[in-house]
């Protein structure tokens, strides 16, 4: 079936399609869409190089006057050839007149665009009847088929043979392929009927589907203005001014009447390959365009080159391409190729790697890191698309066991063994196959690894094997069989070739993997000694982590003793031990260490380090279990620093609790002991410990200074623990100090917790239902609640929830409290405001 073109006539004329007489589209095929029509009239304009005859002769127009013949690309997707020229007067008269006959069509033509430049089918121009008809034209019909021009492959190859002309054509196709990726127009300059030639040969260059991306026009006025990327100019009459400058940023030049031609640091690949086949003849030239045609390329690139490094490797000689150009050719291949080729290559590959075992040997000699990077993808993913899981797939997976191997044993840095593991790993993520095999082939390094950076290569795979079955989610004894004996036989290996500082990076990134196969290892009573040095190592900045490690008992008994070798001769030996067992979460029994702990503080010597650690002791040990002899010697050590002059001693807080602790009767003193209370209460007499349920016999006796002090102590202490607010304000505030504590509470700075509002609410409630509320107490309640209403409606709220419990027997105050808070004025404002009136 014939190809059919649409036509359209563009020149200068009575009627047409236009608004009135002039240039305008004068016919075109009803088939033709509007936008499409405007479009190809950009393309139809006409100028004159200024030296030419402005009244020409027929002959002169014939002989002298340049023919634009163009192939273009519409926005529609269209195709087009076209072929305008200059025909003299116009209906007019006036000289100026050209004429424009343009063919458009769906898809790719079927040959070279060029083929038909100078066709006889474009028509020269319009009847002088045409031209000065007032009548509308007729539309112009669909041609089917188009004859070709006066060119051919032949006479192409022809034009370069004689002219020499296979050198400056790497230059122009180079130039074409950059021009595309840049925007760059290539401009040549040369008699009328070679710019023609130079562009067939260009677009020759590249196969059919390719050649399609060329634009060109063999005339135009301004070439730096053409839509066009190949543009033919003259150098006299026109726009065109070449300077050094323009050769180098503004388009690549061709001028051959002056003989100057933009310089390219180095040619494209492509460029060279393709231009010299074309040398060879087309029939060697067909085969490389038909491999091309037969890969999804849909557009002019760089990247053309990898191309062309496929062909050559598959097609040709394998030795002229390079271990970096067959990877990025491969990589171009996964992009690129169809299906079916693909699988064809990775036969290709396989069957070639197979029956030549010296070609084997030589292959897996040449290869590097992206190499078999690329080698491996391409034939996994052929394996995939075949689908068939056989012969291509062993063999693929046989091809990276051997081909990583050979990468491992010819590492020469830690850096490149890094590289190499990282592949192994993602690969093996990627492709089960490899997954199942790839550590015992890894494994068989250790039998000829040696110090050095191979064990930074373990090392490194160690740590990308856990990293990634942590984050999976995976415990390592829970992973495959293979992985976790290459685990335990690694970190042995890296123990016996005291790669320390390996090893103790794994354990403090990966403590609970690398601990418990540490662990593991140390049950089996190999190399203990050095394991428990690696732990020791870590010990301090992973304390929390102890308990996340598996082997419990053995983790247990480690860490003990190892903190005992430390507390041995700690200069904090009542911090440390505190510390170790916050960082445990108190999950460890760690009473066995309070002997050394305390040996260890009877050793210090340091004044403020005793008092220091003592009163860490007092606050923070309160629920160790310390024996009476032990007791007296921390006692009696602690003694010997004081003059105990309790009116005169910087440290009276610490004799205070000290001798509170002395004398307390009581087993554990946190839960029903109030550590500071005798501080206060006693202020002038020896300390010694009460029972909280005798506090209210004790601030009895206080004075209002003393009672003020202790409920400033006492309150914040009491707002973080989880005591009913109820039972805090009977026994702190039933004494009848409600004017005293009240003024406390307003003090409190932590207002906006949940544990104020509570204790405000009970306080409220205790007072509400009182004997009897002060005048005064109750106006500074009014004045708070009208100051921070939110705190006022929390307290409203909870009162309301309990109005009906409390007993009608006594008066509640709070209504009284609220009509006040809800009026803005006080009981005393109220007084005031009545003696101002009178």
């Amino acid at each position: 079936m014939s190809r059919e073109f649409l036509q359209h006539y563009y020149t200068s004329a009575v009627s047409g399609l236009g608004s009135g007489p002039g240039f305008q589209t004068f016919s075109k095929s009803k088939e033709m869409t509007d936008a499409e029509k405007t479009e190809i009239e950009a393309y139809c304009t006409y100028k004159r190089p200024s030296h030419l005859p402005p009244n020409p002769t027929a002959e002169e127009i014939s002989t002298l006057f340049p023919k634009s013949f163009s192939f273009i690309r519409l926005n529609s997707g269209k195709i087009g050839l076209s072929l305008t020229q200059y025909t003299g007067r116009d209906y007019s008269g006036r000289f100026g007149n050209s004429f424009s006959h343009t063919l458009i069509t769906d898809g790719a033509l079927n040959d070279y665009p060029f083929t038909y430049a100078f066709s006889p089918v474009f028509v020269s121009g319009l009847t002088k009847e045409e031209s000065e008809s007032e009548t509308a034209p007729a539309p112009l019909p669909v041609l089917a088929g188009l004859k070709g021009g006066r060119l051919s492959i032949d006479s192409v190859l022809d034009f370069l043979h004689e002219n020499n002309g296979w050198d400056v054509l790497v230059r122009m196709v180079s130039g074409a392929i950059e021009g595309i990726q840049n925007g760059k127009r290539l401009i040549i300059v040369d008699y009328e009927d070679r710019i023609p030639m130079w562009f067939a040969a260009i677009q020759l260059s590249f196969p059919l589907r390719l050649a399609h991306h060329l634009t060109f026009t063999t005339y135009t006025y301004d070439p730096l203005k053409s839509k066009a990327l190949l543009n033919g100019a003259v150098s006299e009459g026109t726009a065109l001014t070449i300077s050094e400058g323009m050769m180098r940023h503004q388009a690549f030049v061709f001028d051959f009447e002056q003989e100057r031609f933009s310089q390219f640091e180095k040619n494209h690949d492509y460029a060279e390959f393709a231009v010299s086949l074309l040398n060879e003849g087309w029939s060697k030239t067909k085969p490389f365009y038909d491999f091309l045609e037969g890969m999804n390329i849909d557009s002019i690139e760089g990247s053309l080159s990898r191309a062309k490094d496929l062909y050559m490797f598959f097609e040709q000689s394998a030795e002229n391409v390079s271990g970096g150009q067959l990877a990025a050719a491969l990589e171009y291949a996964e992009k690129h190729a169809p299906e079916q080729a693909l699988i064809n290559m990775a036969y290709s590959l396989k069957n070639g790697l197979e029956d030549n075992k010296d070609d084997q040997k030589a292959f897996l000699a040449d290869l590097d890191l992206e190499l078999v990077r690329r080698v491996t993808s391409l034939l996994f993913t052929a394996s995939e698309k075949e689908g068939s899981g056989g012969a291509l797939t062993q063999f693929s997976t046989a091809f990276f066991l051997d081909a990583a191997e050979h990468l491992l044993k010819g590492i020469r840095s830690s850096a490149e063994a890094e590289q190499i593991l990282e592949l192994c790993l993602k690969t093996s993520q990627r492709y089960p196959q490899i997954k199942e095999k790839l550590p015992k082939k890894l494994s068989e390094i250790l039998k000829w690894g040696k110090e050095g950076y191979y064990s930074d290569i373990i090392g490194y795979f160690l740590e990308e094997t856990i990293s990634l079955h942590e984050l999976k989610g995976i415990h390592w004894l829970n992973s495959e069989e293979s992985y976790r004996k290459l685990l335990l036989t690694s970190a042995l290996w890296l123990i016996e070739k005291q790669a320390d500082r390996v090893v103790n990076g794994l354990l403090n990134d990966y403590y609970r993997t690398m601990g418990n196969a540490l662990l593991y290892i140390h049950s089996k009573n190999r190399l203990q000694e050095k394991i428990e040095g690696y732990f020791k190592e870590n010990l301090n900045s992973n304390l929390a982590k102890i308990m996340d490690l598996d082997e419990t008992a053995a983790a247990e008994t480690l860490f003990v003793n190892l903190q005992k070798e430390k507390l041995s001769g700690s200069d904090l030996p009542i911090s440390d031990f505190l510390n170790a067992q916050a960082a445990t979460g108190h999950r460890m029994n760690l009473d066995s260490l309070l002997p050394a702990v305390f040996e260890a503080f009877n050793q210090l010597e340091n004044t403020q380090t005793i008092k220091a650690e003592m009163q860490v002791l007092l606050q923070r040990g309160s629920q160790l279990t310390i024996n009476p002899s032990e007791k007296s010697r921390l006692i009696e050590k602690t003694e010997g620093i004081f003059s105990f002059t309790s009116e005169t001693n910087r440290d009276k807080s610490l004799v205070r609790n000290l001798y509170d602790w002395k004398n307390a009767k009581l087993t554990k003193p946190d839960k029903s002991y109030l550590l500071t209370a005798g501080c206060i209460i006693h202020d002038r007499e020896t300390p010694y410990g009460f029972n909280l349920s005798e506090l209210p016999l004790h601030l009895i006796k206080l004075g209002d200074k003393q009672y003020f002090q202790f409920a400033a102590w006492v309150l914040p202490v009491r707002m973080k623990t989880e005591e009913n607010p109820d039972d805090v304000i009977k026994l702190l505030a039933g004494t009848k100090r409600s004017p005293l504590f009240w003024q406390v509470l307003q003090n409190l700075e932590e207002k906006n917790s949940p544990a104020y509002s509570s204790l405000l609410t009970a306080f409220i409630r205790n007072i509400s239902h009182s004997e009897e509320l002060d005048e005064e107490l109750e106006d500074r309640i009014v004045q708070f609640m009208t100051q921070n209403k939110k705190l006022y409606k929390h307290v409203s709220e909870k009162m309301e929830e309990k109005s009906g419990r409390k007993s009608r027997s006594k008066e509640n105050y709070w209504p009284r409290i609220q009509e006040q808070v809800e009026s803005g004025q006080t009981l005393f404002g109220k007084m005031k405001g009545l003696f101002s009136r009178r």
